[in-house]
């Protein structure tokens, strides 16, 4: 039957196998614990030490990627639902807000307004988005 060790207990024993005062067939015997065993716990322990010091708050590359691409896809998503909402409207009542807005004569430049390309199509063939006039 296999012997289930924590944490500590596997600390405790790769430890005193880094440190070399006793032989890990020693440690084996003492601990009753095969040599195998604690010849890989101290590979662990060796490979695993410079993690201790990592700032806990710091997150791996792969984690930020995956934030990263998560934040894009939710932007494009984002974009995609305003442009639908704002082709969902009737025809009637989007030609008559961008008639409305073109009888202005205001340059759209000087307001900072930004015509979604595909509201632009799909009004193109009722009046033009980029003149003064309706």
């Amino acid at each position: 039957m296999r012997k289930k060790h924590d944490r500590a207990f596997k600390a405790k024993v790769a430890l005193e196998a880094v440190k070399g005062e006793s032989t890990i067939q020693e440690l084996a015997i003492k601990y009753e614990v095969a040599p195998n065993q604690i010849s890989l716990w101290k590979k662990q322990l060796l490979e695993g030490a410079a993690e201790i010091f990592e700032r806990p708050n710091k997150k791996k590359p792969e984690v930020i990627a995956a934030e990263k691409a998560k934040d894009e896809i939710l932007k494009t998503v984002g974009e995609m639902k305003i442009e639908n909402d704002f082709l969902s409207f009737n025809e009637k009542k989007n030609f008559l807000i961008l008639k409305n807005i073109n009888d202005l004569s205001f340059d759209q430049n000087q307001y900072n307004i930004r015509i979604l390309p595909a509201a632009e199509h799909f009004f193109s063939s009722a009046f033009s988005l980029r003149g003064g006039g309706g």
